[in-house]
Formats: C-alpha cells, structure tokens, sequence
C-alpha cells in the first residue's frame, strides 16, 4: 500500500464560504485571540470556521518584506478528522 503524504494547513483568520465543504461556514471565537486569557474573561474577536472542499489549490506564503515566496500546488483531501476551529 502506498504511503499518504498528507500535511494539514490552517488559518484562524477568515476565508470565502464558497471554498467550505458540504458542512458549510460558521462564525465563531476567534481561535487564538484569548489564549493567554482567564478562563472567565469573555471571548473576544470572531473567525470562520470551515473545512475547505476537495479540489485542487494553489498555496502561497510571502515574506514579510514580499520580495520572496513559496508558492506550490496541492489537491485538497478530505482528512481523518476535522481539526482545529478556523480554516483547514
């Protein structure tokens, strides 16, 4: 049987519900804005969170100065679990 090469990338910030599976998008807590905050203190921010179609991707990540980036193509895959709240 051959080896899956799967790699599962993620976004807390916000995405076109057009790309969501069948489930669809919520809005949601934003993932990561209180994560250093007391457990009492009311959420802040919000974020989509949806799990990307199948199909094929372009994926693209610049440098913080944009003279530089990685640029690669992928086909997205239902994955074995839904992860993490955001976009995946």
């Amino acid at each position: 049987m051959e080896e899956e090469r799967l790699v599962q990338l993620w976004h807390c910030g916000p995405t076109a519900a057009s790309l969501a599976d069948e489930a669809g998008q919520r809005i949601t807590y934003h993932p990561t804005l209180d994560r250093a905050s007391p457990p009492d203190k009311a959420p802040s921010g919000t974020s989509s969170d949806l799990v990307l179609a199948p199909g094929p991707a372009t994926i693209v990540r610049f440098t913080p100065a944009a003279d530089r980036a990685f640029l690669m193509s992928a086909d997205i895959v239902e994955g074995p679990t839904r992860g993490y709240d955001g976009s995946r």
